[in-house]
């Protein structure tokens, strides 16, 4: 696997210094679906892992070092970083944690109970929570 990467140190490039590039972002991605999502579906906690999603790009990052062309950069550590820990942060805000079990167990046999959600609903449920999030998150910025 070749990461084609061009960090700017020739001056050259017009995303000099951004360290927007597809394997950071594949390997943020990975690191923050398979480790952070997990760790946080597992002990039901809301930890995004940043440090952890630091540690394990840069070992990535240095496990495959002789297959490319440039070096890691500050920079594509720090996007790795963010996009590690905002999938590790999914369980808890796409209610994972908290909300849907305790829907589960909200009621008893006596009260219809126990509420069981199909996989489709917690999917619709989860994109309904992002749309959402970003809506009022981008109108409240100001």
């Amino acid at each position: 696997m070749s990461c084609p990467t061009d960090n700017g140190r020739d001056g050259n490039s017009s995303s000099a210094g951004h360290g927007l590039t597809l394997c950071t972002v594949i390997t943020g991605l990975l690191v923050g679906i398979l480790s952070n999502t997990y760790y946080g579906l597992r002990i039901r906690a809301n930890e995004g892992m940043s440090m952890v999603s630091g540690m394990l790009g840069s070992a990535i990052f240095k496990l495959l070092s002789p297959l490319t062309r440039t070096s890691f950069t500050r920079s594509e550590n720090m996007l790795l970083i963010t996009l590690a820990t905002a999938a590790g942060c999914m369980p808890k805000t796409a209610g994972f944690v908290g909300r849907i079990p305790a829907l589960e167990f909200l009621n008893g046999p006596g009260e219809n109970g126990p509420i069981h959600i199909q996989f489709d609903n917690t999917v619709l449920w989860s994109l309904g929570l992002v749309f959402f999030d970003v809506m009022f998150a981008s109108l409240f910025r100001k």
